[in-house]
């Protein structure tokens, strides 16, 4: 299991406060293209999404030949994450950390996962649209819970390149969306549920696309 880090960026409700060189990371990045960081998120705004994404409306949704799941309904709270990561700073930096590029917009929406023996997303990739750039997951769980882990592999292969469970409330995985690449959640086995934001940086804004979130 990949283990997380201290974030080189803290997002607030004002903007993106960068805190390390995305030149650093960048050729860990290209031999692993996956991320998993921790406190990316002020204290108060992390609060504050998660008080809302608690409070949230939530409706079944069966991704066909994918997996279950439940989203938000209506997307409030997802609309507000993607107003407040939509920051210039945190696209640039990306970019360059990442080498995906460029980063004109984010599209996503609240996810939760249960217990019930039911839901997961299985073995797939996010290439519906040209494009998405990088996956983006933000743990908002506000009750611990057991399974429900991420992994990431290239195709054809067995063993993965990357794997985290989110147990820290707002930590975000960040992945390569690629041909190559595909990714899965595995069941939870308990607790829960495990809810995330998850969706995607794009090249450009999403129009008219149905989305599948990890």
């Amino acid at each position: 299991m990949s283990a997380s880090v201290r974030s080189p960026f803290q997002i607030n409700r004002m903007g993106t406060e960068i805190v390390a060189d995305p030149a650093d990371w960048r050729s860990g990045f290209d031999a692993v293209p996956a991320m998993a960081l921790e406190e990316a998120l002020s204290p108060d705004l992390l609060d504050l999404l998660m008080r809302q994404a608690a409070g949230a409306s939530y409706i079944d949704d069966d991704v066909r030949y994918i997996g279950t799941r439940q989203i938000e309904s209506p997307q409030r709270v997802s609309g507000m994450i993607s107003l407040m990561l939509g920051h210039r700073d945190l696209f640039d930096w990306l970019e360059q950390a990442t080498g995906c590029g460029p980063i004109k917009a984010l599209a996503g929406r609240i996810a939760q996962t249960r217990a019930n023996d039911q839901d997961e997303l299985v073995w797939h990739d996010d290439n519906d649209s040209p494009d998405r750039l990088l996956g983006v997951v933000i743990n908002l769980s506000d009750q611990p819970y057991e399974g429900g882990l991420f992994e990431l592999r290239r195709k054809g292969e067995i063993e993965p390149l990357f794997s985290y469970q989110h147990r820290s409330p707002g930590s975000i995985t960040l992945f390569a969306v690629r041909r190559d690449l595909e990714h899965r959640v595995s069941p939870v086995t308990s607790g829960g549920p495990r809810r995330v934001f998850a969706g995607w940086m794009m090249s450009r804004p999403e129009q008219g696309v149905r989305s599948v979130f990890g």
